[in-house]
């Protein structure tokens, strides 16, 4: 028997890290997660995110159709296409050179899709205002 708990404490942490950071910059108005995971969704709304439980199959709230995405740590890009179907521009950024380069690669055809580099831990690179929702 697999024990997956130490790859769940370590996504949840992560997650942390990103809503920390996110909730933290004063250009981001708010910071939406969506989960199944009851300890994540604990932990991430003391941290102020607004957190919606995952419907599976249900897709992204039309809602949310309408100006930019950032997927922060977008790593090759997996979910670039189903982002960028919802939104007028997405923004994949990542720490990874080599999985940005694959993320371009997958997406080659993706017309309002960005893919940046960025080393640091800030969302400086990023046009104040200018995201709707960072995932």
């Amino acid at each position: 028997m697999v024990d997956r708990r130490p790859t769940v404490i370590a996504r949840c942490r992560s997650a942390q890290d990103v809503v920390r950071a996110a909730v933290a910059c004063a250009e981001v108005r708010s910071v939406l997660v969506v989960t199944d995971d009851e300890q994540a969704a604990a932990a991430l709304t003391r941290l102020g995110a607004d957190v919606q439980a995952d419907r599976p199959d249900a897709g992204l709230n039309p809602a949310l159709e309408h100006g930019a995405a950032l997927d922060f740590g977008c790593g090759a890009g997996r979910l670039s296409r189903p982002l960028a179907d919802r939104f007028r521009h997405y923004i994949g950024l990542d720490i990874s050179e080599e999985m940005l380069a694959n993320a371009r690669r997958m997406n080659s055809d993706v017309p309002n899709a960005s893919f940046v580099h960025n080393a640091g831990i800030t969302l400086a690179s990023i046009a104040d205002r200018s995201i709707d929702l960072v995932y």
